[in-house]
This record gives structure tokens, C-alpha cells and sequence, in this order.
């Protein structure tokens, strides 16, 4: 009887263990997804700051915009953007260096993903 009792606690604390890597595997999983997620919304954010820098020839406002629909669902974006003027052979350009912040979730909590990522575009043809 004392083999079956300790068989069974053997056995119950493994069952124990497989079910904790389970869930262990899952959230790491879905801590990937949700990365690679952030990762997208900020390249979303520096597509669109590249395009309203060059097409107004300025900066645009410090942006920051939720999407709503696909797989970025509730993920938001915050754009960033500096400039400066430079020469060359008598022309004048403007570089735009842009920062792009995709994220979810709250700091600080378990469920929160982010990614930042940077650009430098300029009018120069």
C-alpha cells in the first residue's frame, strides 16, 4: 500500500510539473506573437511619418493612433519626428528621423508588448 501511495504522488507531482510547461510554453508563444505584432505597428507608424514628412516637406505632429481592424487589432502606434536642413552642391534637403512605438497592453503588467523602431528618410532626389 505504501508503494501504491507513493507511486501515485510520483506520478501526481509529474502530472503537475507537464501541465506547468504546458502553460509556460503557451504564454511564451503568445508573448512572441504579440512582439512580433508590436513589431509591425511600428514599421505601420514609420511608413506612414516617412510618407506625411516627405509629402509636406515637414514633420508631422507627434502622432499617436490605435488600430482597429486585422491582426493589429487594439495594438497602438506613437510616431516621433525631428529635422534638420542640410546642402549640397546648392540645393537644400531635409533629412527626417523618425520613431515609431508599437505597443499593447499596460506597462508594467504581464500583458504588455512593444516595439520601437527608427528611420531616416530625406527629400533629396
Amino acid at each position: 500500500m505504501k508503494q501504491r501511495g507513493f507511486l501515485l504522488v510520483i506520478l501526481g507531482a509529474a502530472a503537475v510539473w507537464i501541465v506547468q510547461l504546458s502553460v509556460s510554453s503557451q504564454r511564451q508563444a503568445s508573448f512572441s506573437l504579440e512582439a512580433a505584432q508590436a513589431y509591425y505597428a511600428a514599421s505601420s507608424g514609420l511608413e506612414w511619418g516617412a510618407y506625411q514628412a516627405i509629402s509636406a516637406s515637414a514633420c508631422p505632429p507627434t502622432t499617436t493612433f490605435s488600430f482597429t481592424q486585422g491582426g493589429l487589432n487594439g495594438y497602438s502606434v506613437t510616431v516621433n519626428c525631428t529635422s534638420n536642413s542640410y546642402s549640397e552642391e546648392g540645393n537644400t534637403f531635409n533629412q527626417y528621423y523618425l520613431t515609431a512605438t508599437g505597443s499593447i497592453g499596460t506597462i508594467g503588467t504581464a500583458y504588455y508588448a512593444a516595439s520601437q523602431q527608427d528611420l531616416k528618410v530625406t527629400d533629396a532626389p
